[in-house]
């Protein structure tokens, strides 16, 4: 990155001579000369002015060079990583209380601990350091004596000089910059296309003909003479003695021309040859254009052909039936590939993962559409890659039931785990393990609903109150009355509460949440049958309406977002308008079984239902024209046109209701997901055509 910084320097100094710019190109050479930073070069950023700045025992520097480091670079760190940032920080400040010590400079130490001292004095690590000065021989006590060695010290500044270098490496750098990936992108790219050039070029070089009669259209033209030859004798009506004597007049022709043709020379030999090549090939189109008339297909017949038809009813009676056949056989391929053209998706493969047990509450791709996390009523959390096979990756089992999921916008690696006991778990699915965990109010233990901001900064939490039972199957999804329940915002690096959304008129559970793209709007469902639409920056309701009879069970921002559209308890898919506080646009027709309950019914009276707890449909995220539904045997995708669905696509392939379904266009590729009551996920990939 380094070198794409110093390369934008020059293009930006260039930049502004040529608009003649030169009061800002005065203030930008003066801002490069005093530049901290250095090009982001990690060999100057820090480690030259830190050791400099221990070396001549200059605190006042060294403390504003790590705050102007916290400033740029630490702060755009992780949670994770602050850990490693506060161990760097308190090694240099030791190596300078070290540096100070051996150049027999105990102002300087007493100097460090005046000023840092306060800084450090709740610190159990600096502790025993304050009694440094007052040792006699610090260097040679069993708790100091490492610092003072040239090992440690090495190692301290090479640990620091490879977190920066990771860092500088691994940090978003502004669209700017991205020239120099773009250009070597480019480069890469035009190299691709003249190595396959070349290829292709040498292949068609190899099939050419070395010879004119080696082509096969030469020798598919004397085969297709002969057979037309054949054909037209046997249609002719002429008697048998009139056959026989034009064979026998054609015959000596032929020996004459095979005797007078052996007795050239050389040249005149392929000269023929090639002269006989054009007439072939002009016989040839003759023949065709003679098998295509009207007469060769038995629309208009000569009265020879009417007295062999007349003398064989039987034979032109199966001819004409086989006609009708092929005549309806090509109609039928045409009318398939007309419906086949029809279809906005193309099925380019199905493949099912089988890893879950029971029924699935909710599965979501990542952010880059190449994993994919699901969990089931069991609480068993998978994480698996679904291309090019399905292959699972890591599982997660917890002791409390695990309610939903969500995976977190950055970084990406991270998922979000909504548990049945107050708790949110972070989850590194790289390193498969939990980093953290956030306690709710223990008063709404179940957390139904998890939704990340776009913008990675914050996420917001949908917990209920304990449910009777053992916990998966809320009373409100049986006809109960709604359950209790908050709906709150958590800031997504420091863990911390930030608000508590009131939810008027009563707190009830939240089933369903959504934000749009830049993270300022927030809509929700709730068992009461509310959508509520909140305003995150404000921490305002902004408004509220009367959507479903029972809970909202999904809920989404339309493409433009003016609008949002629902699916409830009720089994009705209605879309709202937000301009006009939630006036319903369109109540969409869709088949009975899209919304649930979901019901599965064996031998003996066995029945099993299953509530729904993920997303009931999935809108193409390219276009929005699309929208994927749940049904009893697969998928079914509508096409949404002024108001109203209409079926263009089924996604089939299960054995067991579907209960949740996903879509993401972040492959090359549309990507969808269709979850069954049985453990089953069928990933389909679709292609628009």
């Amino acid at each position: 990155m380094s070198g794409a910084v110093e390369r934008l320097d020059v293009l930006v100094r260039d930049f502004l001579v040529f608009r003649g710019f030169a009061a800002t190109l005065r203030a930008y050479e003066a801002e490069l000369r005093g530049d901290r930073d250095s090009g982001a070069r990690v060999d100057t950023i820090s480690l030259p002015p830190s050791q400099l700045c221990v070396s001549s025992l200059d605190l006042q520097s060294l403390r504003d060079l790590w705050a102007h480091l916290e400033k740029r670079l630490f702060s755009r760190l992780e949670h994770a990583h602050l850990l490693t940032t506060c161990k760097l920080r308190t090694g240099v400040l030791r190596a300078y209380v070290a540096h100070s010590v051996q150049a027999g400079r105990p102002d300087k130490t007493l100097e460090f601990f005046q000023r840092v001292g306060p800084e450090l004095h709740g610190s159990s690590e600096w502790r025993e350091w304050f009694a440094l000065p007052f040792l006699p021989s610090p260097e040679t006590h069993s708790t100091f004596s490492a610092y003072f060695t040239k090992q440690w010290s090495d190692t301290l500044w090479l640990s620091l000089h490879n977190f920066l270098s990771v860092l500088l490496h691994t940090m978003p750098v502004p669209s700017l910059l991205c020239f120099d990936s773009e250009v070597q992108r480019s480069n890469i790219l035009q190299e691709e296309n003249e190595a396959l050039r070349f290829k292709l070029y040498g292949q068609v070089e190899a099939q050419k003909p070395r010879k004119l009669a080696d082509v096969p259209s030469v020798r598919a033209g004397e085969a297709d003479v002969a057979v037309t030859a054949e054909q037209k004798s046997r249609q002719a009506s002429g008697s048998t003695q009139k056959s026989s004597s034009v064979k026998k007049q054609t015959t000596p022709l032929r020996k004459d021309a095979a005797v007078c043709e052996s007795g050239r020379s050389g040249g005149a030999r392929d000269g023929r040859q090639t002269e006989r090549a054009r007439r072939n090939g002009q016989s040839e189109r003759e023949s065709r254009q003679q098998l295509l008339k009207p007469s060769a297909l038995g629309v208009e017949k000569r009265p020879d052909s009417e007295q062999s038809a007349t003398d064989s009813p039987g034979k032109a009676e199966a001819q004409s039936k086989a006609s009708a056949t092929a005549v309806a056989a090509s109609g039928a391929a045409r009318i398939n590939r007309e419906e086949a053209s029809q279809q906005p998706f193309l099925v380019l493969c199905q493949e099912e993962y089988s890893e879950h047990h029971s029924p699935i509450m909710h599965c979501k791709f990542d952010a880059s559409g190449s994993r994919v996390a699901s969990v089931d009523v069991d609480g068993v959390v998978k994480v698996w890659s679904c291309s090019p096979t399905p292959q699972t990756h890591t599982t997660v089992m917890a002791k409390s039931p695990l309610l939903s999921l969500e995976w977190a916008t950055k970084p990406h690696r991270l998922l979000l785990l909504g548990s049945g006991i107050g708790s949110v778990r972070f989850y590194d699915t790289d390193q498969k393990k939990s980093v953290a965990d956030v306690t709710l109010d223990m008063a709404y233990p179940r957390v139904l609903a998890l939704a990340c901001s776009p913008t990675g900064g914050s996420f917001v939490c949908g917990a209920a109150a304990s449910a009777h039972g053992n916990g998966t199957s809320p009373p409100e999804a049986a006809g109960g009355s709604a359950t209790r329940g908050q709906l709150s915002l958590w800031d997504a690096k420091t863990l911390r509460q930030q608000h508590l959304f009131t939810l008027d008129p009563e707190p009830v559970a939240i089933t369903c949440v959504s934000f749009n793209h830049n993270g300022n709007l927030l809509v929700c469902g709730a068992t009461d049958g509310l959508i509520r639409l909140y305003d995150v920056q404000r921490y305002d309701c902004l408004m509220s309406w009367r959507a479903h009879h029972g809970e909202v069970c999904s809920v989404e921002f339309s493409g433009d977002e003016t609008g949002v559209f629902s699916m409830g308890a009720d089994g009705k898919f209605t879309q709202w308008h937000l301009q006009r506080e939630g006036a319903r646009v369109a109540e969409l027709e869709v088949h009975a079984d899209a919304a649930g309950p979901f019901e599965v019914c064996g031998c003996s009276g066995y029945k099993q239902t299953h509530a729904p707890r993920g997303r009931l449909f999935a809108f193409e995220p390219s276009s929005g024209q699309h929208v994927l539904t749940c049904s009893a045997h697969g998928g079914i995708v509508y096409r949404l046109e002024s108001g109203s669905l209409s079926p263009c696509l089924t996604l089939g392939g299960h054995r067991a209701p579907v209960v949740t379904v996903e879509w993401t266009t972040a492959m090359d590729c549309g990507m969808c997901l269709t979850a069954s009551m049985d453990g089953k996920i069928r990933v389909s990939t679709l292609l628009a055509q």
